[in-house]
Order: structure tokens, then sequence, then C-alpha cells
């Protein structure tokens, strides 16, 4: 016979979902034992509209934009081979040129980083002038919107630089430098707000399409088995890997 010295979780346990008291303790076993078998079974995973893979700038914003005009947030995975404490994106910068073949995508982006639509950001966008330098001889002494430079004015400014190896020079005044990092972290605490379910230290290992279901089941280098209606490639350089990890 059970008693409250011997048993006590059990028995307050079984108390609360019995409503018999500590009086009455088989009861209250019997009903708790059947509370535990109902609830007991394997939770059916769920099936994901949308598996990005990669949680890097690209991936953080297609997360962002995707959790917040196409699916519910719940309805989003991420998957991330880097781990929490993994520093890679701490170090990320990028020129954002207003001259360069990039002027066209540059400018459709500017009201974007300038005023970003994620809650806690602010201007991504900082103020640095552009010096561009060639060693080769190839003739080219001006470019649209820049100032020309003598290999004398870019060793005043940079004076790492071994003037003898500049042929010629250019700077763009105030082209500007976006926070990578901080567009990529801001968008991934959002999604994550949204619902979106981040994975991270794990790395796709195979994915393969079934076409009866039309989901893609997907397997980590972890184990982790997963189901998503359709994949976003986002592994950047990695990208051509996780195609072939694809099968296509």
């Amino acid at each position: 016979m059970l008693s409250m010295q011997s048993h006590p979780s059990l028995i307050a346990f079984g108390g609360l979902f019995s409503g018999f008291g500590k009086r009455s303790i088989l009861p209250s076993l019997h009903l708790t034992a059947r509370f535990i078998a109902a609830r007991g079974g394997k939770k059916k995973p769920p099936v994901y509209e949308c598996l990005i893979i990669g949680a890097g700038t690209a991936g953080s914003c297609v997360a962002f934009e995707a959790s917040n005009k196409v699916f519910s947030g719940n309805k989003i995975a991420v998957l991330e081979r880097a781990t929490k404490g993994d520093t890679n994106y701490d170090r990320i910068s990028m020129p954002y040129p207003m001259s360069m073949g990039e002027r066209t995508l540059a400018k459709a982006s500017h009201t974007f980083l300038e005023l970003p639509p994620v809650k806690g950001l602010s201007s991504l966008l900082e103020d640095r002038d552009t010096i561009y330098i060639t060693s080769s001889d190839s003739g080219e002494t001006e470019r649209d919107g820049m100032t020309t430079l003598t290999p004398g004015e870019v060793a005043e400014l940079v004076p790492a630089l071994r003037q003898e190896q500049i042929k010629a020079a250019w700077i763009e005044k105030r082209t500007g430098e976006f926070n990578a990092v901080g567009l990529r972290n801001g968008c991934l605490a959002a999604a994550k707000v949204c619902g979106v379910s981040l994975f991270t230290g794990k790395e796709l290992e195979s994915a393969k399409r079934d076409e009866q279901q039309q989901v893609w089941q997907v397997t980590t280098t972890r184990g982790d088995r997963l189901s998503a209606r359709r994949i976003v490639n986002a592994a950047g350089p990695d990208a051509d890997e996780v195609s072939i990890r694809c099968g296509l």
C-alpha cells in the first residue's frame, strides 16, 4: 500500500487531478495514469511551409519578410550550421557603392537600409569614402561620379599602400557602408518574435522531395528530421553544396 511517506509526489500529483484528496489514493493514481496515457503519445512533427537554409543576412531577411507577409511565423523554420556562440557575423560590414555596377540595386535598397521596418533597428548606413585602385595599365583615367587621385594622394590617405604599385586610383565620396550584422540580427530577432523556429548547430545533410505528399523530407547532420513544403537556399558560398545535397 502506498503512503504519503513512501510516495509523496505520486499522491500529490494524483490528488490534483482526482479531486478525491489524500485519503483516496488508488482512484487518484488511476486517473493520473489515464491522464498520462492520453498525453504520452509522440507528438507529430510539424510540416513547415518554408525551411530556410542559412541564417546569414539573406536567410534572416527572408525569414523576416516571409513571417510578416507570406506565412504565419510558426510555419517557418531556419536551419543554421553555426552554433549560437559563433562570432563570424560580428565582423561583417559591407560597402554601399552608388557609382559602380550595383548602383540600381543600391538605390532600390536605400529606403529599407536608412529606415528599416524592423522594430529596434535604426539606420543601417554609415557615411564612408571609398577608394578604388588598380595596379594594371588599363588606360582608364576617369570614372563617372568619382574623383581621380594620384598615387601620392592615395599614399597620404592610406600610408600602408605601396605607392609604386598604384597605376590609377579614384575616390567616391560618401558611398556608405551598411551594417550587415545589425541587419541580420534585427531581422532574425523580429522573425523569432513572429514564431519562426531557429535551429542552430545543425547542418542540412540531405533532402528528398516526396512528390506524393508534396513536401521535402530533410535530415540534418545531427539526425534531426524536418518536413517542409518548400526550401529556400540561403547558404551563401555553400549554396551549390546545399543544392547537391537536395539532389538538384
